[in-house]
């Protein structure tokens, strides 16, 4: 009896390591994808104009592909000139427990043109 509680335990811990971890790599995704796509924002602005709405549009259609191709949705705002924040979301389901959790990571980059500050 006390074998079969302790394996019952034992498997029940497992689970829960396992669906946290794959949560834990859901999180760890949706960084990046936050963070690289606000990066292939800011790349699609021109560095002479940075504010003009055609670099605006280009901006926001670079992160929208970079979103769709990662499997994420999301939004992306353009917070000033040469600026723009995106949150992206992306779902995931536990192995185990088939537990499902939705993860968002928001991430700001900016277009940085020279020198900003003085040795």
């Amino acid at each position: 009896m006390w074998f079969v509680v302790v394996a019952a335990g034992l498997l029940v811990a497992g689970a829960l390591v396992v669906d946290v971890g794959a949560k834990v790599r859901t999180t760890t995704q949706v960084d990046i994808i936050a963070n690289e796509t606000a990066r292939c924002a800011t790349g699609a602005i021109d560095p002479r104009t940075r504010a003009s709405n055609t670099d605006v549009e280009k901006a926001v259609r670079a992160a929208q592909t970079c979103l769709a191709r990662s499997g994420a949705t999301g939004a992306v705002t353009v917070t000033g000139p040469g600026e723009i924040t995106v949150t992206a979301s992306k779902s995931g389901s536990g192995p185990w427990t088939g537990r499902t959790w939705t993860i968002s990571r928001a991430a700001t980059a900016r277009l940085n043109i020279g020198v900003e500050t003085g040795q």
